[in-house]
């Protein structure tokens, strides 16, 4: 992980990979939602927000009910065409987790992720074994070590 990636309300792992271009993430942050949307359409993750950069090959999720709150699962299928460790060649992205509503913050969420970005030829469906085991690790706290969902 680096330091510039760790907030208060954030942390994010990195895997070691031998490439440059091939990386593999796995991240839990508090984030907010848009209140106005309804909670699946505010926490569906549709894509990154510059378009000249990203372009969505597929955006899906579903409602997810092992949890004792409002959670859905997604997938994130992009193209990202300038991503700084790849100036010369496109790099496939995907993103898999769990956003869930916190049920003792109103307005905001949980949201686990492994998200893998490289080459065709670099993308390893064996990174994702762990994701089911992540995201079932990743406790929802109404306080600290009071489990809440």
């Amino acid at each position: 992980m680096q330091v510039s990636e760790q907030t208060p309300n954030a942390a994010v792992y990195h895997h070691e990979l031998p490439t440059k271009t091939h990386t593999f993430v796995a991240a839990v942050a508090l984030i907010r939602l848009d209140d106005t949307a309804p909670f699946e359409e505010a926490a569906a993750p549709h894509g990154l927000s510059d378009p000249a950069r990203y372009t969505v090959v597929e955006a899906t999720h579903q409602p997810d009910t092992s949890r004792k709150t409002r959670c859905i699962r997604y997938s994130l299928e992009l193209i990202d065409a300038k991503a700084p460790n790849s100036p010369t060649a496109p790099l496939r992205f995907l993103e898999r987790g769990l956003v869930c509503a916190h049920p003792s913050i109103p307005g905001a969420a949980v949201r686990a992720s492994f998200s893998e970005r490289g080459l065709p030829e670099e993308m390893d469906p064996r990174l994702w074994d762990d994701l089911e085991g992540f995201l079932s690790g990743v406790q929802l706290e109404s306080a600290p070590g009071v489990p809440a969902a």
